[in-house]
């Protein structure tokens, strides 16, 4: 079941303020490269300009944004994407749901 979703648009002092939650990490073959999907809503944080500064409470580094429209002939689906490098580690993809004003980790990769 998604857990609740808070968002905090501020400062970027509020991004101090995100309550950890939890994300996995796929622990394997270190040469391996992995794609977990984990499509499960998450606490995020936002900048001034509305890009994500804290996930989960972890530290974000937004790396590239993109917007997807799709269906728009019968049930409009909105999402800004992000690919961000969470805690100066770990590469992940979240979206925003414009439409259900909801933050979902996508996609983790190793």
């Amino acid at each position: 079941t998604p857990r609740n979703l808070a968002i905090s648009r501020g400062p970027r002092s509020n991004c101090d303020q995100a309550k950890p939650h939890e994300i996995w990490r796929f622990r394997g073959d270190p040469e391996a490269t992995v794609t977990r999907l984990v499509g499960r809503q998450v606490a995020v944080s936002l900048d001034f300009d509305g890009a994500p500064c804290r996930v989960a409470g972890r530290s974000v580094e937004p790396l590239l944004s993109w917007l997807v429209e799709q269906d728009w002939w019968s049930e409009l689906v909105t999402r800004q994407y992000w690919r961000v490098l969470l805690d100066g580690e770990l590469l992940a993809e979240l979206y925003h749901d414009r439409r259900a004003d909801a933050w979902v980790l996508e996609r983790v990769y190793d």
